[in-house]
């Protein structure tokens, strides 16, 4: 096998010798039959691409979403910054997204108050509800 080299990337394989086939200045380097579009060449070796990144959910069910929380030992947390808020309305229409819709939804003003309260990251929220999209109950 071979492998086309573009820059300190693998862009074309092929089986058949492609010397005197092509112009000089393309770059093909024998390769096993494992290496494919994509990976890297670098000082004659090659490696895997990076893997693709794992895409977060919009929405994870709430129950998911508690079981995130949970096996994260955030709910507790959660809870305590419930109780915090001071007022009524804004307690009340945190507590009914919490507990009575049937999504939470990523981008939602009630997720963003919590992930501040808590002072958890950006990543940290995307790496939550990936972990909850992933959990059955």
């Amino acid at each position: 096998m071979w492998a086309r080299i573009d820059g300190d990337r693998v862009a074309e394989i092929t089986d058949i010798d492609p010397k005197g086939r092509f112009h000089p200045s393309i770059e093909w380097v024998v390769c096993s039959e494992e290496v494919g579009t994509g990976w890297r060449y670098k000082d004659g070796k090659f490696s895997p691409p990076d893997p693709e990144p794992v895409p977060v959910p919009v929405q994870v069910t709430r129950a998911q979403g508690k079981a995130a929380l949970i096996t994260a030992e955030l709910w507790p947390d959660v809870l305590t910054f419930v109780e915090s808020i001071t007022d009524p309305t804004e307690k009340a229409l945190v507590e009914v997204a919490l507990n009575d819709t049937t999504h939470w939804r990523r981008d939602s003003p009630t997720m963003q108050a919590i992930s501040s309260a808590l002072d958890i990251s950006s990543e940290q929220m995307d790496d939550l509800f990936i972990s909850a999209s992933n959990i059955n109950l």
